[in-house]
């Protein structure tokens, strides 16, 4: 490391990144809730949402190469998952829903403030409609 520069270590943010078990990990996971769960409409994202019958909720982002290159995917994935994980994590709660996040034309190109207001205002809704069928006991 060069003098006087202050850099992170590893170790140091181990803590700070979403677990495997917050993460879908498995084409049939994302199928799942494709098939099975709803749809909710942004700007830039389109977020399915399945309620999962736990208290952790999970998540999983796509980007097609129209988004991008692999490098342009790969950013705007990074960057959704650092929205999650600091801002609609702790505002979903303990309501237990897989999420997709589909990244849509123009999401490598929006401001990182209107990104996260979307898919929190996303999550917000897939949580409200996830605690409905909880009281509900139904879909």
């Amino acid at each position: 490391m060069a003098e006087g520069s202050e850099g992170v270590s590893a170790a140091a943010t181990r803590g700070e990144r979403l677990t495997s078990a917050e993460r879908l990990r498995r084409r049939p996971e994302y199928k799942k809730v494709y098939a099975e769960g709803r749809r909710f409409a942004g700007r830039w994202l389109v977020l399915f949402a399945l309620p999962n019958g736990t208290e952790r909720s999970r998540l999983g982002v796509t980007a097609t190469r129209r988004t991008g290159g692999a490098t342009v995917r790969n950013l705007v994935k990074r960057r959704l998952k650092e929205i999650y994980r600091r801002s609609a994590r702790p505002a979903l709660g303990d309501i237990g829903v897989d999420l997709v996040a589909n990244v849509r034309d123009g999401a490598p190109e929006a401001p990182f403030a209107d990104l996260s207001a979307e898919l929190l205002r996303l999550c917000r809704r897939a949580a409200e409609a996830a605690r409905t069928v909880r009281e509900r006991g139904t879909p």
